[in-house]
């Protein structure tokens, strides 16, 4: 389980002749740069959006809108099974080598897991999470369920994202995902407020799912140019069902752990404190400070798609030169971010109201924490990619259930800046030890061991 294997495990031990001189290198050169603009301008647009609805909602509707996003967050990590983080494992060796019948295959197979996985999950979690509400008192949060509804079109188009991605789409994928997507969500809440004269939390989640429909239409659209500029078109798929589900099961509960532990705060004080403002605050709080993991997530496509080919090439030395250029241009944006936090934190909560200034030091441990964790963000998957799946799913459960368990029990007696804390030290302890070993593992790579 923690041996290293071959990169992609799927495909057959060659030698691979050296890569020729790329001409579109320049363009390789700047596009993790385009892809952190996008992200930025994401966020921007994101914020508005939070900005329109914190101001438009009442405390009570914005806590449902809040908890309704990180519910059907955490289930569309899970509805796409993993699927999607292999596709940036398996499509890049499936293009090098000409292998579009698997590629086709991998491709028409998860879709159709995904869909049928997100339904199954839609309705069973409708059902179970507000009989649990119901039970614990917390009343009925109709916003819940009108937003799992969305569920199958959001996994789709998170797997498509990343598909996209896979097969050199970086730019188009992240500008339909970071861009028109908080677009739509601005528009459109815009218009309902200035139509109706109101907002309720109940049509800011219609909004939100006809906006992640858009994006999904937007991206099949991409992902079909993109494959019929590439293959044949007169290829049959051919499946490798049993290695792509093997392979995609770690990368699932890596990353519906790392969700859960990025969204378990929000839940956990909806839990602690329902019905008051401090919900709310947090998320707030949240979503400002973790905008450096936005920019990390986006330029990780582009990242963990090129150490793919290269990967498959055994290319080592540019293994590490792309580590290197990663890690300054990471560096460089985290002190940035930071420095920018600290100075001007206060004035960015003052725009949702007076009340979510009082986050302000939530705010600043939350972005240390996300900071710390960006620098290693691709080593989880760089790891799994390489066999070590057994040393990142333990790592990442221990972090995950420290984190859970820490924000329930500081929480209680700290508030939001004990869920804060707790998250903040759970992640940056799990992506300094992980991007350590992913150092190490590429080191041992070089050397042949």
């Amino acid at each position: 389980m923690n041996s290293s294997a071959p990169f992609p495990p799927s495909l057959p031990d060659i030698d691979l002749p050296p890569e020729p001189p790329d001409p579109s290198a320049a363009r390789d050169a700047t596009a993790p740069l385009w892809l952190c603009l996008f992200s930025v301008a994401g966020y921007c647009l994101q914020f508005g959006a939070n900005l329109l609805l914190a101001r438009a909602l009442r405390y009570r509707e914005f806590d449902d809108y809040n908890v309704a996003a990180a519910t059907v967050a955490m289930l569309a990590t899970l509805a796409t099974l993993g699927l999607e983080k292999s596709s940036l494992q398996f499509l890049p060796g499936y293009q090098n080598l000409g292998q579009w019948p698997l590629a086709k295959g991998f491709l028409l197979f998860s879709r159709r897991l995904v869909v049928l996985v997100s339904l199954a999950l839609a309705i069973l979690t409708a059902i179970c999470l507000e009989s649990v509400l119901v039970l614990m008192n917390a009343g009925y949060h109709p916003a819940i369920p009108a937003a799992i509804a969305f569920l199958p079109f959001i996994a789709l188009t998170l797997l498509w994202i990343e598909s996209a991605a896979a097969l050199g789409r970086q730019l188009a994928a992240v500008a339909a995902y970071r861009v028109l997507l908080p677009l739509c969500l601005v528009l459109l809440n815009g218009i309902v407020f200035l139509v109706v004269g109101e907002l309720s939390a109940m049509a800011a989640v219609v909004v939100l799912g006809i906006s992640w429909m858009t994006a999904l239409l937007v991206l099949g659209r991409l992902l079909e140019s993109r494959l019929h500029k590439l293959a044949p078109v007169d290829v049959v798929p051919q499946f490798d069902r049993a290695n792509w589900a093997a392979s995609s099961l770690p990368l699932l509960v890596q990353s519906l752990m790392l969700t859960v532990h990025g969204q378990a705060g929000v839940i956990v004080l909806e839990l602690l404190y329902p019905n008051l403002p401090v919900v709310s605050q947090f998320a707030m709080a949240m979503y400002t400070g973790t905008l450096i993991i936005i920019v990390a997530t986006a330029t990780n496509r582009f990242y963990l798609s090129r150490a793919a080919s290269l990967r498959a090439r055994q290319d080592a030395p540019a293994l590490r030169r792309l580590r290197r250029s990663r890690a300054w241009m990471m560096g460089g944006f985290a002190a940035v971010y930071l420095f920018a936090i600290v100075v001007f934190g206060r004035s960015i909560l003052g725009w949702f109201g007076a009340e979510y200034v009082e986050s302000y030091l939530t705010l600043i441990v939350i972005a240390i924490g996300a900071a710390v964790s960006v620098q290693f963000s691709t080593a989880p998957f760089n790891l799994q990619f390489q066999g070590r799946h057994g040393l990142v799913l333990i790592a990442t459960a221990s972090s995950t259930v420290f984190g859970v368990a820490a924000s329930a029990v500081l929480g209680t007696y700290l508030g939001e800046i004990g869920v804060a804390i707790a998250y903040a030290v759970s992640t940056a302890g799990l992506f300094l030890l992980l991007g350590w070993a992913a150092g190490r593992q590429l080191r041992l790579t070089s050397a042949g061991v």
